[in-house]
């Protein structure tokens, strides 16, 4: 009998990646309250980057025009979705200089001028809070150790397009 495989939980993510997931769910379900982006516009300004929060917002209104809709969970999920894992899983393959990978990654998501603004901007994301953690020893992990092909029954989700 096969089981059904559970989501990762989003405290299974180091640091890095549980502060990208909130600040990436802040941004979608909460754009149209004042409240949410100043809560997500603090939070980089607590980690001393207060502009990678705009660079933040242009990834993410690169993935609005996406081929196929994204999967974007609300902030209280203890879960994170597939989509949710291939979008970390591409910014941490930015943060490694492996932009072909990344490209790949969502080549079939994104129009390429589209794709091409998510790379300059998920560039400059990773970069500023690559400034920002090293000296905590605090990096996006790497490559291929997000995705691992869960499964997701969740229904609290949005969809990003």
């Amino acid at each position: 009998m096969n089981r059904l495989q559970l989501p990762p939980s989003r405290l299974e993510l180091k640091f890095p990646q549980q502060f990208l997931l909130w600040a990436m769910r802040q941004w979608v379900w909460t754009s149209d309250q004042h409240d949410g982006e100043a809560l997500a516009c603090t939070g980089f300004a607590n980690l001393h980057i207060p502009g990678a929060y705009r660079e933040l917002e242009g990834v993410l209104e690169c993935l609005c025009s996406a081929k196929t809709p994204l999967r974007i969970l609300q902030p209280c999920r203890s879960c994170v979705s597939p989509d949710e894992l291939q979008l970390l899983e591409a910014l941490s393959l930015l943060q490694g200089g492996a932009f072909e990978p990344a490209n790949e990654s969502l080549r079939d998501r994104l129009a390429p001028a589209a794709l091409r603004l998510f790379v300059s901007h998920g560039l400059a994301l990773t970069q500023a809070l690559t400034q920002a953690l090293t000296q905590a020893g605090l990096l996006l992990l790497p490559p291929g150790s997000l995705l691992a092909g869960k499964g997701m029954n969740d229904r609290s989700s949005a969809s990003l397009h």
